[in-house]
């Protein structure tokens, strides 16, 4: 998994910013694009679903698909235009 410039497939972002960056293998986990002001829109990912993707697809269990989300995907940026992923309010485990 890894966060490579492919083809949006949200064609709203895409019109509002082709240079968006998405999280390759984390389509299901796609949930919407932030707007924000005075810096291109980005595509949002729901961070608990990227972690169950990551346990189905990579058979890691819940620890070593956190640790990978966090070392690896988390710390990957590509400037304004790399996704976010959200945690969600009802499901906060206490980290940043």
């Amino acid at each position: 998994m890894s966060k490579k410039k492919k083809k949006i497939t949200d064609d709203l972002l895409a019109k509002i910013n082709p240079d968006a960056v998405v999280a390759q293998g984390f389509d299901e986990a796609y949930v919407g694009y932030l707007r924000r002001a005075d810096k291109p829109s980005i595509a949002i990912y729901d961070y608990r679903s990227c972690i169950d993707i990551l346990i189905r697809d990579e058979d890691y269990n819940l620890d070593e698909a956190t640790k990978f989300m966090e070392n690896y995907i988390l710390q990957h940026d590509e400037g304004d235009s790399t996704c976010g992923f959200a945690h969600w309010k009802d499901e906060y485990d206490g980290k940043d």
